[in-house]
């Protein structure tokens, strides 16, 4: 339920976001005070949709650049890791989805 004069809960702060103070990177993303994104670009959710949302409209060229980037933004291990898998779950689901879409 929205209530008059907010257009949600920043996925950032956890705060609510009034009306107009709200930021996305994708129609379909999480949603964000602008100055949330603005302080403090590389948080967890933050760092994710910005880079889902390059993925949306991504070269093959692009895709293993934002591979690279999750790697170093979330630290991923080199080598499958369960626990950093089962932890950071959204994290992963992007990073095989970039990975599925490469043409090699």
């Amino acid at each position: 339920m929205i209530i008059d004069g907010y257009e949600g809960i920043c996925t950032g702060c956890f705060e609510p976001i009034k009306n107009g103070d709200g930021f996305k990177f994708r129609e379909s993303g999480r949603s964000f005070h602008k100055w949330c994104v603005e302080s403090n670009p590389n948080g967890y959710y933050i760092k994710l949709e910005e880079i889902e949302g390059r993925f949306e409209t991504a070269s093959q060229e692009e895709l293993p650049r934002l591979m690279t980037e999750l790697e170093q933004a979330y630290s991923i291990p080199m080598l499958n890791n369960e626990v950093f898998n089962r932890d950071n779950e959204d994290v992963i689901k992007l990073y095989r989805r970039i990975s599925s879409a490469r043409e090699l």
